[in-house]
């Protein structure tokens, strides 16, 4: 583990929302301009979020490719999209009492709510889509140790992954031992 100062340390807990990764983009961007050189580090706790604002996070760190140097450390929970953020780090710490969690992709219907047989076709569209791009993400992020068949399967079967087998599946670089 990259050992970093306090100050270049941003601490994610909670949903995976626009607020949150606002204040995490407007964190790096800070930092960036300050020093490029040195490692930041983004302790991640949270049980996921919304996938559209994830993947905008994700495109715009591609986008803009200034960090060179970021490690995320999984702490408690990373689970669903907060696994996404977790996988973006160049170098991944996950802690021995951690979790990462797939799972399928969900949509919320509203109380009340009805939808037409193509309303639902539509929506179910959209959401293999969303699984498409997530498992690829997850999948090349693991170093090619799993396909984005495996990332699929394991979403399937709503998958807890363990510190070890973070390891084993590219998806973390360390355990934390205290």
């Amino acid at each position: 583990m990259h050992k970093t100062t306090r100050e270049w340390t941003f601490h994610f807990s909670g949903d995976v929302n626009l607020e949150n990764l606002i204040s995490l983009t407007q964190w790096i961007e800070k930092k960036s301009e300050t020093d490029r050189r040195k490692w930041m580090s983004v302790m991640i706790t949270s049980g996921g979020g919304l996938a559209s604002f994830c993947f905008a996070f994700v495109d715009y760190f591609a986008i803009i490719r200034r960090v060179q140097r970021l490690q995320t450390v999984a702490m408690g929970e990373a689970n669903s999209m907060a696994t996404m953020l977790f996988v973006l780090g160049n170098r991944r710490v996950i802690t021995k009492r951690s979790t990462l969690y797939l799972h399928e992709m969900t949509n919320w219907f509203g109380e009340n709510t009805s939808w037409s047989t193509s309303e639902m076709h539509r929506v179910l569209s959209h959401l293999e889509y969303q699984e498409k791009i997530y498992s690829e993400f997850i999948a090349e992020r693991s170093g090619k140790k799993l396909s984005p068949g495996d990332v699929l399967e394991m979403m399937r079967r709503e998958t807890r992954i363990h510190p070890m087998q973070a390891l084993e599946y590219g998806l973390a670089h360390e355990i934390l031992r205290e």
